[in-house]
Formats: C-alpha cells, structure tokens, sequence
C-alpha cells in the first residue's frame, strides 16, 4: 500500500513510512548545497538577508529556508581566505548567499500510498511539494530534521467506499 503501512488508524503517525526518506532527501540537499554550487542555484547578495539567511550567515552552515514555491537550501558565502570560526568572523567575511533550490517531488512520488498523495510543509503550514488533491484520511508527522524544526510530511488515502457487499444487502432490503 506505498508509504502508509497496514492496520488501523488508531495511530495516524505511524501510518507515514515516507517520513525517513523524505527526510533523508532534504538531509542529502543540505549536504550536497553545502559541498558546492548546484544546479539551479542562484546567488544573492549578504544585503538585507532574510532570517534563514541570517542564521546561515552566523552558524556557517546551510539551513532550509520556507520562502519560494518548492522551498529553498541558504547557504552562505564568505569572502575568500577569511577565518570564519567564530559568529563576529563570519559577519565580517559574509559576501552572499547561494540558493539552491529544494527537490521534493521524486521523492514524494516514489513513496506516496496507492490512490493517495503525499505533501511537505514548511513550518508556517505552507505546501512545498505534493503529489495529488488531498483525500479524506490523512495524516501529518514530524520529519525531524536536525537543526531544522518544524517541517512535515502529509499523507492522505481516498475516503473508503462503499464495499460491493454493502451495496448487494442495500439493494436486496429494498
């Protein structure tokens, strides 16, 4: 039954199994924009930075960023041969930004449930990537993220119908 697993739905967060990889691919960007430029990235300059920016600029490190239409990995550029060991450092050698942008739908698509669809959100709430219209059941589950809080994946299933049983006992009472 693709990313949901089987039983009840006494417990909605564990019907998500499309969690750990979802999670793993924004892991892998974070580390891939991190290494170097990627496909599709653009550079910005360190003017007026947004606070993912910020915080990018101050930890050194790459960090997700819930602005655009897919999501984003901030990653901050210092000027060449600069020592950015410590938070004063890296604000005094900030050039810019690279953005590169995230890629969520394969991964969504490979894991989303039979006749269902699976979403990520950021952690304002907004659709990043998904896969289909949203169904009746669904469920919702922290992708926990290190240093990341707050971003969702979201799985629905079609609302069960009507079993063909049921529509034979309806008809022979009538």
């Amino acid at each position: 039954m693709g990313a949901f697993q089987e039983g009840g739905l006494s417990r909605p967060e564990s019907k998500i199994t499309a969690a750990a990889p979802v999670a793993e691919s924004l892991r892998q960007q974070l580390q891939r924009a991190a290494a170097g430029p990627q496909q599709g990235d653009r550079t910005v300059p360190a003017a007026s930075p947004s606070a993912s920016a910020i915080e990018a600029r101050d930890t050194g490190a790459p960090v997700l960023d819930q602005q655009g239409p897919t999501g984003s990995v901030v990653v901050p550029i210092y000027r060449a041969g600069s020592t950015t060991t410590t938070t004063r450092e890296r604000r005094a050698a900030i050039e810019g930004y690279r953005i590169t942008p995230l890629v969520l739908t394969p991964v969504l698509k490979d894991h989303a449930p039979d006749g269902g669809g699976l979403a990520v959100r950021n952690p304002s709430g907004a659709v990043l990537a998904q896969t289909a219209g949203l169904g009746s059941h669904r469920f919702e589950v922290d992708l926990a993220v290190a240093e990341q809080p707050g971003w969702r994946v979201v799985g629905w299933l079609p609302a069960p119908g009507v079993s063909t049983g049921g529509w034979l006992s309806a008809v022979a009472i009538m």
